[in-house]
């Protein structure tokens, strides 16, 4: 029996508090600004507007120059059309016949509504991040590199370089590994030599996690 009181659980320091409730409200922000593209999406096809059919991601940059034309008043499938990236594999004339919808006003509507909530996101979604910025800013750190590691299994040389500069980042930066991992993937890592590789196929999470799954 507790008697009331509360069961002994474990609590990170503050700073790593204050990290962990901004990282959950961006969360509720991006599940929010998913939700606003399914409302253009809905939009779309209830004015028998098939773009999803040769344009994977509405909110990429050819869907949303399409989106926000049309809510502009344009509606000459041509037109729209010639607003598509260079990389979309459909054609102009596919992109055109795509475009051939109703055009109802109370759809119309709708659409205009979620790009505003999308946009409206997208605007507290950079303040969020400005705000986790500041708070990994304020973290205190130490000088110092981790103490060398055991021996490891063979693996290319750009595995070895990445995993020591992740190693020592996270050792700097105040111990807090679970967060550092979790919250920030970056897209490339400088070397002493000036050169860089890519992450975006692999990301920062994944990598500190299999370590920690291993006891490394």
């Amino acid at each position: 029996m507790t008697y009331g009181l509360l069961s002994g659980a474990f609590r990170p320091v503050e700073q790593v508090c204050v990290l962990r409730a901004l990282w959950r409200q961006r969360g509720m922000l991006l599940r929010s600004q998913a939700r606003d593209v399914q409302h253009m999406q809905k939009a779309l096809t209830q004015m028998n507007v098939q773009l999803t059919n040769v344009i994977s991601d509405v909110v990429g940059e050819t869907g949303q120059k399409i989106l926000r034309a049309i809510v502009a008043g344009e509606r000459d499938g041509q037109v729209l059309a010639a607003l598509k990236n260079v990389r979309i594999r459909a054609s102009a004339d596919e992109i055109a016949k795509s475009l051939q919808g109703n055009w109802r006003a109370e759809h119309l509507f709708a659409l205009k509504q979620a790009l505003d909530a999308f946009d409206f996101i997208g605007k507290q979604l950079a303040e969020c991040d400005s705000q986790i910025q500041a708070q990994l800013q304020s973290l205190q750190a130490h000088d110092g590199e981790p103490a060398k590691g055991k021996k490891r299994s063979p693996c290319r040389q750009d595995d070895r370089s990445i995993q020591r500069v992740l190693s020592g980042r996270i050792f700097r930066d105040s111990g807090f590994i679970s967060c550092f991992a979790l919250f920030f993937t970056p897209s490339t890592v400088e070397f002493s030599g000036g050169q860089t590789a890519e992450l975006a196929d692999r990301p920062l999470e994944r990598i500190v996690g299999r370590d920690a799954r291993k006891g490394r």
